[in-house]
């Protein structure tokens, strides 16, 4: 039998196998997760009600996040402020005999670790870049054969030049088929940001819902080829 099934079964087993006397003593450990901005004031009063309601229900540990703990370099000048809360906070937990457990590595959602240096992180030789669906710049009303376009806009001074679009088919490849991009558009302009600088994509995609194109591309044998200003299938009523 495989090792690694018997690793990964085994435990499992051994647990189900345990008498229910066994299990209903053995003490379950609460954990609550609980993201925060250290930075605004009022935050500690909603924490603090949080916490001591957590307390009497026998939560242990609180598993505590802040996108500012990958940053704590670049408060903007509120230091004094931050840290402040943050030490508030760690009274009360020690009052409430709870035990802090500080998310530092964020693992999937990386933008915090890249604050300082987005370059840090590998990806496409562009200024910026979003990714649609086609079905939702050019409704086709199906659930197959869903393709993908991404709007790109290259930095200044570069134009989608072969090499380019040689990087887009070498990451095409990387991805499962149903994970690739299928066509691009070319954006000139500094892509549409909120407040919050989170990309507009309904701003972003009007150009494509107008134009109803995209230039196309095909690695299917490990090699772009861009079949020109070419309609996509969308099925979209005019």
């Amino acid at each position: 039998m495989n090792r690694w099934f018997l690793l990964c079964i085994l435990p499992s087993l051994t647990f189900a196998l345990l008498p229910r006397a066994a299990l209903a003593n053995t003490p379950m450990e609460l954990w609550l997760y609980y993201p925060n901005n250290f930075q605004a004031n009022e935050n500690n009063q909603k924490l603090e009600a949080i916490w001591r309601r957590a307390a009497k229900a026998g939560y242990t540990k609180i598993l505590l996040t802040d996108s500012k703990f990958a940053k704590l370099g670049d408060l903007g000048g509120m230091e004094r402020q931050y840290f402040s809360n943050v030490e508030k906070a760690k009274k009360l937990a020690a009052e409430l005999k709870i035990e802090l457990v500080p998310t530092m590595f964020d693992i999937g959602y990386s933008n915090n670790m890249l604050w300082h240096d987005p370059n840090l992180a590998e990806g496409l030789p562009v200024k910026e870049f979003c990714v649609f669906a086609a079905n939702y710049l050019w409704p086709a009303r199906t659930m197959i054969g869903e393709q993908l376009i991404i709007v790109v806009r290259p930095e200044p001074g570069r134009t989608m030049d072969e090499s380019l679009r040689g990087e887009f088919a070498v990451r095409n490849q990387l991805l499962l088929p149903y994970k690739r991009v299928t066509g691009y558009l070319v954006w000139e302009d500094d892509f549409p940001l909120t407040a919050s600088l989170k990309i507009k994509r309904e701003v972003l995609a009007q150009p494509a819902i107008e134009d109803q194109h995209a230039i196309i591309i095909d690695c299917t044998d490990g090699e772009l080829g861009v079949a020109g200003s070419a309609e996509l299938p969308h099925g979209a009523d005019p």
